[in-house]
């Protein structure tokens, strides 16, 4: 199937809630929904989750927590809605923890850590992004993701590679990535250019504009 770039496929449609968030029933450990990082708002095959209390499959609707291990089996895919309005996708065999998330405007604080393991991921920034983007980073094998309000689609590799890519801002604002690796750090502040970590040490290659062709098939990782 070709995916073309457009703004339906790098961003996927929310989706209106009509209904209490729920906790998996076959989570060990209930929590309350109240300290949840986020809910899944879109779901196709399996994807289950892991934490403290154990692993359970992941239904429509479930709340997911800091601390928790999302790993979605090949064809399947996720899409979760963090509670500051921002959106994290997560694609077909890829695996993805939320190491820590806050958001609390009312004091001026927020933050999102995340680790990827493998597979294709697409962030779309959200509220916390506009009052601590400093907090934000996505940490990959072989790279550390940092954002300036921005979406970004990036595939962390088996053989540890990996590749970024700058969407367009929902929004139609400037924004920027930044990725960070041991051996050197490179700004992308034009949609639709990217990098790519060769491999664990490297430094990341030039931003440059990323083919169609490319691009298209890590979106369609993630969108099918």
């Amino acid at each position: 199937m070709t995916h073309r770039i457009t703004r339906r496929a790098a961003f996927a449609a929310p989706i209106a809630f009509a209904a209490p968030l729920s906790v998996a029933a076959g989570t060990a450990a209930a929590r309350p929904v109240a300290d949840s990082a986020g809910v899944v708002e879109a779901l196709n095959g399996s994807v289950r989750r892991a934490d403290a209390g154990g692993r359970d499959a992941l239904r429509l609707r479930d709340a997911v927590f800091r601390g928790d291990r999302i790993a979605a089996a090949n064809e399947s895919r996720a899409a979760l809605r963090m509670a500051d309005g921002s959106s994290l996708s997560v694609g077909s065999g890829a695996e993805l923890t939320i190491d820590d998330f806050v958001y609390a405007p009312e004091r001026g604080e927020g933050s999102l850590i995340a680790s990827i393991k493998v597979g294709a991921f697409r962030y779309v920034s959200g509220q916390v992004a506009k009052i601590r983007p400093e907090n934000i980073a996505f940490k990959m094998p072989v790279a550390t993701i940092g954002v300036r309000g921005t979406a970004f689609v990036a595939i962390a590799e088996p053989n540890l590679a990996g590749c970024i890519v700058l969407l367009p801002s929902p929004d139609g604002r400037p924004s920027a990535i930044v990725v960070t690796t041991d051996a050197g750090e490179v700004v992308v502040d034009q949609p639709y250019t990217g990098v790519e970590v060769k491999g664990m040490g490297m430094a990341p290659t030039r931003p440059a504009p990323w083919p169609e062709a490319r691009l298209n098939q890590m979106l369609g990782f993630i969108d099918g």
